[in-house]
């Protein structure tokens, strides 16, 4: 599931995967536990998220817009975009905290969401959490302020310290977070590929029915039947998993608060 690879960078599909094309991608030359620690020198910081997200970008674009039958499928046959401002309008991007792994990772979740995600977006709640997820377009922001966020951070700093610091500046998260969650929308509804012809059944308030008779169909589970549609659908895996070609030793990786 590697999709690219250097000796300091890394991008592979996520093996969560919610969307058609759901990428992780992580520094591998510097241990960044969390977004925090980017404000421990915020003109890195910046450069480090630049290249995460723009060494994503190459990759979706040579693997997935690069591929024809896929682009028709999924992205109605449009044009592919040729700048990072073209594809961040295409792709969910942020940072959870905490994070899922023990190593700062940008989510690139280019949309659209898979059926089941989708509907969970618009139920609210469930995917981008309020205060634990925080768009890309956020920590370029406050990193971009240079030494007025330089923070020192320690594993005990809490992550409202670092917002109610950023929110000095007059970086609105809240407001971020909510014109993320209206792109995450809007994507549905820009590449409205799902039709209820590509699936054997359909799920109504927890029950499964049959699209070919309308039966309501009680020994099949639900959450089992979403459980297979994602793995079916997602990218993880396919055609197989692959090792990191640049495995280093720990003492050749720095801490990023370290490594200046």
């Amino acid at each position: 599931s590697t999709r690219a690879e250097t000796e300091d960078l890394l991008a592979f599909d996520d093996p969560l995967g919610i969307t058609v094309c759901h990428l992780c991608v992580i520094p591998t030359s510097v241990f960044c536990p969390d977004l925090r620690f980017l404000f421990t020198d915020p003109a890195r910081g910046l450069k480090l998220v630049d290249d995460l997200m723009e060494f994503g970008r190459k990759a979706i674009v040579e693997q997935y817009w690069g591929d024809a039958a896929f682009r028709q499928k999924y992205w109605l046959g449009e044009e592919i975009p040729q700048t990072t401002e073209e594809m961040q309008e295409l792709a969910v991007l942020g940072f959870n905290y905490p994070p899922s792994m023990f190593q700062l990772h940008l989510q690139f979740q280019h949309g659209p969401l898979f059926p089941f995600h989708e509907i969970q977006l618009l139920k609210g709640g469930t995917h981008y959490t309020h205060g634990r997820f925080f768009p890309l377009e956020y920590i370029r922001a406050a990193l971009s302020r240079g030494d007025a966020v330089r923070m020192h951070i320690t594993d005990n700093t809490r992550i409202e310290d670092v917002v109610a610091k950023v929110s000095e500046l007059g970086i609105d998260y809240d407001r971020m977070h909510q014109r993320m969650l209206d792109k995450a929308t809007g994507l549905s509804h820009r590449f409205p590929i799902w039709r209820k012809e590509d699936f054997e059944y359909t799920v109504t308030e927890g029950k499964v029915y049959s699209n070919a008779t309308g039966e309501h169909l009680p020994d099949i589970d639900a959450g089992e039947l979403q459980r297979k549609d994602n793995v079916a659908m997602k990218n993880y895996a396919k055609p197989k998993c692959s090792l990191y070609r640049y495995a280093k030793s720990p003492g050749e990786v720095r801490h990023f608060a370290e490594a200046a």
